[in-house]
C-alpha cells in the first residue's frame, strides 16, 4: 500500500547498493547477536532520512528529504526513494512536526559532514556488542540525524543516540505506515 508521508515523518530505505548490502549484512548479524528481529513484514533497512515535503519558497512541485550521505547532509528530491522506502511515523503535534523539519533543515543548511567515525562505531557495536562513546563536532550519519531531529521535538525514537537505521523500527516509538508512495 502506497503512503504519502507528512513533513517530519521518516523514510526507512532499503535501496539496493553495495554499501546498502554491507549495512544490511552487518545489521543482520547485530540483530542475530542481540536476539532481536525487525517487526514482521519489515526488511532490514540500510538508510533513513527525514521527509520535508515541498519547499514553500519554490513552485516546482517537488518534495524533499534531508539526509546524511557520504558527501554530508543534503536536501534531496524525495522521489528517488519511491518503491525503495517505507514511511515510519508517530502522532506529532503541528509544533513538533515544525521542530523536526526545522532541525532537519538546519543540518543541511549548516553543511554538516558525514561521520565515517560513527559508521565505524556502529559496525563495532553491531558485530561485537561493544558500545563505544564517540562524537565528532558537526558530523553525523543518517540514523543520528533522524534521532536528533526527533529530540528537537522532545521525542525519542531509539534506545541509543548512536543508533543504526534498524534500531529505529525495533525501538517501537514509530509506527509503520506503508511503502513510500511519491515525492512529486
Amino acid at each position: 500500500m502506497a503512503y504519502q508521508p507528512l513533513p517530519g515523518d521518516i523514510l526507512m530505505c532499503y535501496a539496493p547498493s553495495v554499501v546498502g548490502s554491507a549495512i544490511d549484512t552487518v545489521e543482520g548479524l547485530g540483530l542475530l547477536r542481540e536476539h532481536k528481529k525487525p517487526p514482521d513484514h519489515v526488511p532490514i533497512y540500510s538508510h533513513c532520512c527525514v521527509y520535508l515535503g515541498p519547499d514553500p519558497t519554490e513552485d516546482t512541485g517537488l518534495c524533499y528529504v534531508s539526509e546524511a550521505l557520504g558527501r554530508g547532509v543534503v536536501r534531496s528530491n524525495a522521489a528517488k526513494y519511491e518503491d525503495v522506502a517505507d514511511v515510519w511515523a508517530m502522532s506529532l503535534t503541528a509544533q513538533q512536526r515544525e521542530d523536526v523539519v526545522h532541525r532537519a533543515n538546519a543540518f543541511w543548511r549548516t553543511h554538516w559532514r558525514y561521520s565515517y567515525g560513527d559508521i565505524f562505531v556502529q559496525f563495532v557495536r553491531l558485530l561485537t556488542g561493544l558500545k563505544m562513546p564517540f562524537e565528532m563536532k558537526r558530523s553525523i550519519i543518517c540514523s543520528l540525524q533522524c534521532y536528533d531531529c526527533y529530540q528537537a521535538a522532545s521525542e525519542k525514537i531509539a534506545a541509543l543516540r548512536n543508533c543504526a537505521p534498524e534500531d529505529i523500527p525495533i525501538y517501537g516509538a514509530l509506527e509503520y505506515r506503508g511503502q513510500f508512495g511519491g515525492g512529486r
